[in-house]
């Protein structure tokens, strides 16, 4: 009885706070990095009375989710075309980087051409909508698709085809080896996507909500 009128008491203080009881977050799983992780272990212990409904998508299915107000917050790759309908803050860059498995036909060759990319299977990311993020289109005529840059790593590792992939997610396949950097000759660094913060409009933002977006600001 101690300890529910204690969680009572807390929950009093919250609402006095003006905390928010739940929220719905929509992420491109490809921005999952260990800081975002992070990010929601600090939210876990501030904000111990506001569930978090974290939604995992791809960047073009996010913008809708967020229009429509099924979300509160998006973490997302840039889609300039989609930002006059809500509310937006550039906050960083993620890296991107072209793999294929070991036995891959372009692991074996550097000064990799785009005219070289063209023969072989692409696995690229889209939405349920088959849009692209616009950042992230796919440069092969021969292309498998998928929902989440997990899945396309998983068709890659099996030597289905080649793709772009989050540097974070696959540092240790590329030491161990279990993936390969291909070496194009047109990208002269890591490829760097943008990376958006998007809200509805006109929003309320509570107290969760403002932590959430100062904090994903800094960790990119």
């Amino acid at each position: 009885l101690l300890t529910q009128s204690e969680e009572f008491e807390l929950i009093a203080k919250a609402i006095n706070r003006q905390e928010e009881g739940t929220l719905r977050l929509a992420v491109d799983d490809g921005l999952m990095t260990p800081t975002v992780l992070q990010v929601l272990g600090d939210f876990s212990q501030k904000f111990t009375h506001t569930q978090l409904d974290l939604v995992l998508l791809p960047s073009p299915d996010i913008i809708r989710q967020v229009q429509q107000g099924h979300c509160v917050l998006g973490l997302m790759t840039s889609e300039v075309e989609s930002f006059k309908e809500v509310a937006f803050s550039y906050i960083g860059q993620m890296e991107m980087v072209p793999v294929c498995h070991p036995e891959h036909e372009l692991a074996k060759h550097s000064g990799v051409t785009e005219t070289d990319l063209f023969p072989h299977r692409q696995i690229t990311v889209r939405g349920h909508q088959k849009v692209e993020p616009a950042s992230l289109v796919s440069m092969s005529p021969n292309n498998w698709w998928s929902s989440s840059h997990s899945a396309a790593q998983t068709l890659i590792e099996q030597n289905i085809g080649w793709g772009y992939l989050p540097k974070h997610k696959i540092e240790s396949e590329l030491k161990q080896k279990r993936l390969i950097a291909i070496q194009t000759v047109f990208d002269q660094r890591t490829w760097e996507v943008p990376v958006d913060l998007v809200w509805p409009k006109g929003a309320t933002i509570g107290p969760a909500l403002h932590w959430l977006l100062n904090a994903f600001k800094d960790a990119f």
